[in-house]
């Protein structure tokens, strides 16, 4: 199927002979195609320094600057119009001829005196296969994109799972979904504040409940009105409501990034970490998470069957080592440090 239309294609007619281009760019004209006109070849350069024709049509014999050279600049000079199709115009129709225009880079050769159902076809003919190679490179780079755009999306969807495998063993709740609430990504945390069912749950893939309803006129806003980044309180029913850090994720397609923070979900420090972070005994790294899940020094110590003596040396050596001076203090530096259960298991 030929589906090349000239649509007013430009077309350069180059000649010195005035009678025989003004015949030639009458039947351009009357073909459908826009002219333009050089008596010579100097004249030919200047207006192509200008703009850029769909062909040009060139005699090769002309005053000052012949037709050679004139093709000579178009090919060395103007990498922009390589894809333009150069036809010769001459009498001189000998092999020789033909071969040395060949050779310099012209595309075809009409000879006079001009046969004008010969010269149109041939140009319509160089018009669409010029039109077929630059649909060709189009489709090729469409395809590219694509191409590029679907591992953009596979790399993208990686370093989601990353993140939020990274995330599983963080005590705040990480979530990514779709602009209908469909889930992408969720870690631990986030799944578990799902399956309370507490103002937002998991339902059929995609985030359901009061919250829920919240989060979805929140997306529409967000993205209508492009801002990135918000954060709001999630009602629950039967508990303090949730913080959410609510972030548009990308724009193709839309997503939506949550981190949830819940005030009542009780995080837990790695003993591991503890003593890492600040240098603490095993002892010591014990007593700080006791104190840090709501424990009193006596039950701390009825629990590890030591003296309460003991106890206040612990302590006093955590305050030196944490920078700390207060239980209180120590108990808030210790949740500030709070890894998830993941890591406290291993240990």
């Amino acid at each position: 199927m030929n589906d090349f239309d000239n649509g007013g294609a430009l077309i350069l007619c180059v000649e010195d002979e005035d009678d025989l281009r003004n015949d030639i760019v009458e039947e351009l004209q009357a073909a459908g195609y826009r002219t333009q006109e050089a008596g010579d070849g100097h004249a030919a350069l200047a207006i192509l320094a200008e703009q850029k024709p769909d062909l040009v049509l060139c005699d090769i014999t002309m005053p000052g600057l012949d037709g050679y050279g004139v093709m000579r600049e178009l090919r060395t000079k103007r990498a922009d119009m390589a894809d333009v199709p150069f036809l010769f115009l001459t009498a001189l129709a000998g092999r020789a001829d033909v071969i040395q225009g060949k050779a310099a880079g012209a595309d075809d050769y009409l000879v006079k005196p001009i046969d004008y159902d010969i010269m149109l076809a041939t140009i319509r003919s160089r018009l669409a296969q010029v039109h077929r190679i630059r649909r060709n490179i189009d489709a090729e780079i469409a395809e590219t994109r694509r191409g590029l755009a679907a591992a953009i999306v596979e790399r993208s969807q990686e370093a989601v799972a990353l993140v939020a495998s990274t995330l599983d063993r963080m005590a705040a709740g990480f979530v990514l979904v779709e602009p209908a609430l469909e889930l992408v990504q969720a870690n631990a945390t986030a799944r578990a504040i799902f399956e309370e069912a507490d103002g937002v749950s998991l339902r059929g893939g995609k985030l359901a409940g009061v919250s829920a309803q919240t989060l979805r006129r929140l997306f529409v806003e967000m993205v209508e009105q492009g801002k990135s980044g918000r954060a709001i309180a999630l009602e629950r029913p039967y508990r303090r409501p949730l913080l959410a850090q609510v972030s548009v994720f990308s724009s193709e397609p839309a997503r939506l990034a949550l981190v949830l923070l819940d005030p009542d979900r009780q995080p837990v420090l790695s003993s591991e970490v503890a003593i890492q972070m600040y240098g603490l005994t095993p002892t010591e790294a014990k007593i700080a998470i006791a104190l840090a899940g709501g424990k009193r020094t006596d039950e701390i110590a009825d629990d590890f069957s030591i003296a309460a003596t003991t106890i206040s040396f612990h302590l006093q050596n955590l305050f030196r080592k944490t920078q700390t001076t207060r239980q209180s203090d120590l108990i808030a530096l210790m949740l500030r440090s709070a890894l998830p259960a993941e890591a406290a298991a291993a240990n």
